[in-house]
């Protein structure tokens, strides 16, 4: 197998905290780049951690920033070395010293600006989660939570129309990228002839169809090819207990606007983005009926999460463990799934990861403290949603009261 990945040499993922990674599936380098370290896009993405990160791949043993990638089936690789096999063949991918010419492909998330809070998530993506963060951990150190909100300062500044110019792909999230005043920023400095050329993927929690009076949809409509991917991870109260600040009706409103927007657009196309927990991985057919019947020709896209711990379905232990695994393999019979190749691929990608990823060890009392005081600041009760919760507790009986 080719260990090479065509994104270690086009792309550039930047995220709130300022750390710049190869893709949005990767991890950190070891040696973490900062956005703010460099003054040019070029010095950026021929910054050694990436030079060293191409060499490794040619050599056939890719960096550990690869990791989480390739223990996911690398989905994001062959998806990309597919599509673009053009520029993964081509002379000119890099020069001997393993340096390339330019940025193709910009993942931009400048701001942890966001009006949800998503029980797997945390204050690094999400400002409404930073009193939650407070309340269970205190700052213990953290540096970042010197601020509730933080953005990278003018990070437009560092492109130059060069720089976008080649650039063929552009993805966008969050935070909730549609309410950040720095999405727009990005959207403006791109020509509408240079629209002409990028495909554009925009992340969204399907909260708002406008910012300021202008429409979403009108704005990113100008691009070549556009896809809306829609994080939704349920419906009804799963949905809103794992996505807190989730409204169905809303949400029901808002996914029906897009698509009516979109009719007619042949460019144009809305898939949805499941993040897979201990919450709902039983709710997961459910979910595929759900979407088919309400929003039928709509893919359902899955992730699954790796922290927190608890809930990472990998970490679940014994008939715990098993029912899930025994779920998965059912769901991939029913005929609704077999017929949807993208939920398809997801979950046998997801049931690859339950048979071959070792559990990690966690404190479920710290868990257990924190599901506690969510629960209270949150108005909810996992007891009344997810019971099975408990599975991934087994705590003494005094505590589960």
């Amino acid at each position: 197998m080719d260990k090479r990945c065509v994104l270690a040499y086009t792309s550039i993922y930047v995220d709130p905290l300022g750390h710049v990674h190869p893709c949005c599936a990767s991890d950190n380098f070891e040696n973490p780049l900062k956005f703010s370290d460099y003054e040019t896009i070029p010095e950026l993405l021929n910054a050694t951690q990436f030079k060293e990160l191409r060499k490794s791949m040619e050599d056939g043993e890719p960096l550990a920033v690869c990791d989480t990638c390739f223990k996911q089936g690398h989905q994001m690789k062959d998806y990309w070395n597919n599509k673009w096999k053009h520029k993964l063949d081509s002379p000119e991918l890099r020069d001997n010293d393993f340096n390339v010419k330019s940025l193709q492909y910009l993942d931009a998330r400048f701001s942890n600006i966001c009006n949800f809070k998503c029980r797997m998530c945390g204050p690094g993506l999400s400002s409404s989660w930073y009193d939650d963060y407070i309340a269970i951990h205190g700052k213990r150190g953290q540096e970042f939570l010197d601020e509730r909100i933080f953005k990278h300062t003018d990070p437009m500044s560092k492109f130059t129309p060069e720089d976008l110019d080649t650039v063929e792909h552009l993805m966008i999230g969050g935070g909730e990228p549609f309410i950040t005043e720095d999405f727009w920023k990005l959207i403006d400095s791109f020509s509408n002839e240079q629209k002409k050329q990028i495909s554009f993927y925009g992340n969204t929690n399907g909260s708002v169809t406008k910012f300021k009076g202008q429409s979403i949809m009108e704005k990113v409509s100008k691009f070549s090819d556009v896809t809306i991917g829609v994080s939704v991870d349920g419906y009804g109260d799963i949905g809103e207990y794992q996505r807190t600040g989730m409204k169905q009706d809303r949400f029901d409103r808002n996914v029906k606007h897009m698509i009516d927007f979109m009719r007619g657009k042949s460019w144009m196309d809305l898939m949805f983005e499941f993040t897979i927990t201990t919450i709902n991985v039983f709710h997961i057919l459910d979910f595929i009926i759900w979407a088919d019947n309400k929003f039928p020709g709509h893919a359902v896209h899955f992730h699954w999460a790796r922290a927190p711990h608890v809930w990472a379905c990998h970490n679940a232990t014994g008939k715990f463990h098993d029912d899930i695994v025994k779920y998965i393999r059912n769901i991939l019979t029913n005929d609704t799934v077999k017929k949807a190749e993208v939920s398809v691929k997801g979950i046998e990608g997801f049931l690859s990861y339950m048979e071959n990823t070792e559990k990690e060890s966690y404190d479920k009392e710290a868990a257990y403290r924190e599901i506690s005081i969510l629960d209270e600041r949150r108005g909810d009760s996992y007891k009344d949603i997810v019971p099975h919760l408990e599975n991934m507790l087994k705590l003494p009986k005094k505590l589960l009261i």
